[in-house]
């Protein structure tokens, strides 16, 4: 019997090519599109997931009460020292410092090769208790006992010695730190919130000790807890906060302004968004987006396969009723129609599998091939997926199915019932439901798009463009940094050089300044030289002369506030200049305010701007941002490349763009938007995959009137109108329900964006338009190729 049914349904599919192609592409495309998105989501949501008892890990995080009420992702060394060993909950803690969390790279040798491309942490001996990485080589226990300790990663270890065994042997950090490899562990995986290459122990770092025995000092090493079972993270945060307010040997009583939270780390990737992150971040609420646009596209792909079912079905009353007479049962009826539909959706999926397999490359280069690793090979996933697939032809089918069979033959032969009112109202319905989601997906896309280009192209107060960046952070070149910079100033392509510790696209320092009777104000901070307003095209709105007229040799201690600064103080900007500050790091010594210059954009839109102070202590650079001419630049960069092997001592030559660096500041944002806009415009063209097909059966049903109304004198023109109008007034419809929901759920996702850019009303109509216009000659189409056909032919269809 099954047998049977296939084989007629096989027969009936294939007489019908069109209806069975449009069904299977259209239900094909939004599998695929679900199968990839799921692949997405899966790795997102994996994040610190890849080890057991990850859920009794936590990062304590630091809260102060500023303006922002951004949080600190990291908090203070002694908090590991002195405080969590304190309390009974607390199973194991261990910190991790990254030696460039500012951006400057470490200089590690081996022999005569010299590496300044690693990722370099400091982490205590238990941190391997805490993060249990698996070790290739070592000693687990005692990895990180000894002062000079490093662990590799597996990668590094075949960087820095090939082949060789690396246990024992030594690698020298900075200039003359040598440190011992005792073990190696496995690469870390992608889905983990920080990355090294290179561990150093914690006994090394260079003032851990110092800033332990200063309590509230060095707020940059994250520490992480992981807490016995059963333990109840909120009731220890109460307990710290006990103990940090009546904390001995602080008699300042600062412990009582500081708030300490413990933060899973599972939710790091998705709900952090706090200074001093190790690794830029994810967001929850693209997780949201790309699963309703999941559901979005699955939902009209099933309502195109139900709307052309519906509609093909109507063809098929007169063949029902044949059949009945003839004696079959309506549960043959029902197995048969069932299993026509559940042979569409196999043939979907398995379209579906080699459309994944097609768009995975591409894709792959767009995020990484992390986020779609999911293929052929993963045979759960691919049964889920058919079961699904299966499930859907079943469902889909089984309801005109019961219809149908339900019929009396004496009703089918006496009336019309392909033109049942209900039938015709439920498409209708369909049709405006999927085209509201195409309007819809339509004007997210479009306002998605809109807010990337704007975070790209946005004033940010300084000039970027054409502007190279060189890591100087190392002695050999910071004592010879004067001589690169003159060297470099002299060739005709180069219109200016100058120096900084932290890029101005992102600066993350923050620390306290006192002026005035012992006030003091939280503000961002870095170090510049003398030139870099000039270069960078910063406005100076006081004290250019003053700056101008300082040199490098005498510049410490000496400051310029941006804009916001001087307003939180209460200064008037005039009488701002030679007022003293001091700023609680280096030497704490009070100095002068040299200028105030314009506000501009030191972090990224999704911060507003605060208050700025800015430095000139050449001893904290780190960065050479050299500005070009477009023009030759090849040739610029090998005079460049000329001048850093004359005083880098074998210190590779390596450089950036600083608008590529800017641009990574909203990587997430540009690639979540990327397959937001792919994914949306599949499920466009899906939309008008079932128009397509609905259309032309509408058109084919008419075929006879509209030969009448030919031979009547009906215009071309008119036919078109006619047959038009119909579908047009669903898809205003469509339009209109699309605008409110269109607006609200862009408002929500502009809102995590302190600046973000206008909705404006163009925006909706184009997306409204451009969806009814597609739809338009979707319909057109078909018209006009019955309109066209011979009068005499179409009186002859039944």
């Amino acid at each position: 019997m099954l047998k049977s049914y296939l084989s007629n349904a096989l027969r009936i599919l294939a007489k019908d090519k069109l209806y069975t192609g449009i069904n299977a592409a259209g239900l094909a495309i939004g599998l695929a599109i679900c199968f990839l998105i799921y692949s997405w989501v899966r790795f997102e949501t994996s994040y610190d997931t890849y080890f057991d008892d990850s859920e009794r890990v936590y990062r304590v995080v630091t809260k102060h009460n500023d303006e922002t009420g951004q949080g600190i992702a990291s908090t203070y060394p002694m908090i590991k020292a002195r405080v969590l060993p304190q309390f009974p909950e607390v199973e194991e803690s261990a910190r991790l410092f990254d030696q460039g969390f500012l951006g400057s790279k470490t200089k590690i040798s081996h022999g005569d090769k010299v590496f300044t491309d690693n990722s370099f942490y400091y982490g205590d001996q238990n941190i391997l208790k805490v993060f249990p990485f698996k070790v290739v080589r070592g000693n687990k226990a005692t990895a990180l006992d000894k002062v000079d300790a490093v662990i590799l990663t597996q990668q590094a270890a075949h960087r820095f010695f090939g082949n060789e065994d690396p246990l024992g042997k030594t690698i020298t950090i900075g200039e003359n730190k040598d440190f011992e490899v005792t073990a190696v562990i496995e690469n870390l995986p992608a889905n983990i919130h920080f990355h090294f290459d290179v561990l150093a122990s914690m006994h090394s770092h260079p003032w851990i000790k110092d800033a332990e025995d200063a309590l509230w000092s060095g707020v940059v090493f994250h520490t992480y807890a992981k807490l016995k079972e059963d333990s109840d993270p909120t009731g220890l945060e109460k307990k710290i906060g006990n103990l940090l307010a009546n904390f001995p040997d602080d008699p300042s009583g600062y412990g009582k302004d500081i708030d300490l939270r413990l933060q899973p780390i599972q939710d790091i990737h998705l709900y952090s968004n706090m200074k001093f992150e190790l690794e830029a971040n994810g967001n929850y609420l693209y997780i949201y987006l790309f699963v309703t646009i999941a559901i979005l596209v699955l939902v009209v792909a099933i309502i195109n396969y139900t709307n052309l079912a519906t509609a093909r079905h109507t063809q098929r009353f007169k063949e029902i009723a044949v059949r009945k007479v003839l004696g079959a049962t309506r549960k043959q009826l029902i197995a048969q129609l069932v299993t026509e539909s559940m042979v569409i959706s196999l043939l979907a999926f398995v379209i579906a599998i080699f459309m994944v397999e097609l768009a995975r490359p591409v894709l792959i280069a767009m995020s990484g091939e992390e986020y779609f690793s999911l293929g052929l090979n993963d045979i759960q996933v691919l049964l889920a997926a058919s079961g699904v697939s299966m499930l859907i032809g079943f469902l889909t089918g089984a309801t005109p199915a019961f219809i149908l069979s339900s019929l009396k033959p004496v009703k089918i032969f006496k009336a019309n019932v392909s033109k049942s009112p209900k039938g015709i109202t439920l498409r209708k319905s369909l049709v405006v439901f999927q085209f509201t989601i195409s309007i819809l997906l339509s004007i997210c896309t479009a306002i998605t798009y809109q807010q990337v280009q704007y975070m790209q192209g946005a004033k940010l107060g300084y000039d970027l463009d054409h502007t190279l960046v060189l890591n100087i952070g190392f002695p050999e070149i910071l004592e010879k940094y004067e001589t690169l910079k003159s060297g470099l100033i002299g060739h005709a392509t180069i219109t200016g050089a100058t120096a900084t510790s932290q890029l101005p696209s992102d600066v993350q320092t923050a620390e306290n300044i006192d002026y005035g009777d012992s006030k003091s104000l939280g503000v961002n901070c870095f170090s510049v030289d003398p030139d870099f307003f000039q270069v960078m095209n910063i406005k100076v709105r006081q004290g250019q002369g003053l700056i101008s007229s300082m040199k490098v040799s005498d510049s410490l201690n000496h400051f310029v506030l941006n804009e916001h600064a001087v307003k939180a103080i209460g200064w008037n900007e005039a009488d701002a200049l030679n007022e003293q500050i001091s700023i609680r790091h280096g030497n704490q010594l009070p100095g002068p305010v040299m200028g105030v210059v314009d506000d501009f954009h030191f972090q990224s839109l999704h911060h507003l701007i605060g208050p700025l102070v800015i430095e000139f202590n050449p001893d904290m650079y780190e960065y050479l941002l050299v500005k070009v001419k477009p023009e030759n630049l090849a040739e610029t960069v090998n005079f460049i490349e000329g001048k850093w092997e004359e005083v880098a001592g074998g210190i590779p030559f390596d450089y950036m763009f600083l608008d590529q660096q800017y641009d990574r500041l909203y990587k997430s944002e540009t690639q979540s938007g990327t397959l937001f806009i792919a994914f949306s415009l599949v499920a466009v063209f899906i939309s008008l995959l079932g128009l397509f097909g609905l259309s032309s059966f509408a058109v084919e049903r008419r075929t006879k009137e509209i030969g009448l109304r030919k031979i009547l004198g009906a215009s071309v023109e008119s036919i078109l109108l006619n047959v038009s109008r119909g579908f047009l007034f669903l898809l205003i419809i469509s339009f209109l329900i699309a605008l409110p929901l269109g607006y609200y759920f862009m408002d929500t996702w502009l809102s995590n964006f302190a600046f973000r850019t206008a909705i404006g009303p163009e925006l909706y109509f184009i997306a409204g338009v451009f969806n009814i216009l597609l739809g338009l000659l979707t319909i057109t189409y078909h018209s006009l190729r019955v309109s066209k056909t011979n009068p005499v032919e179409a009186l002859r269809q039944e």
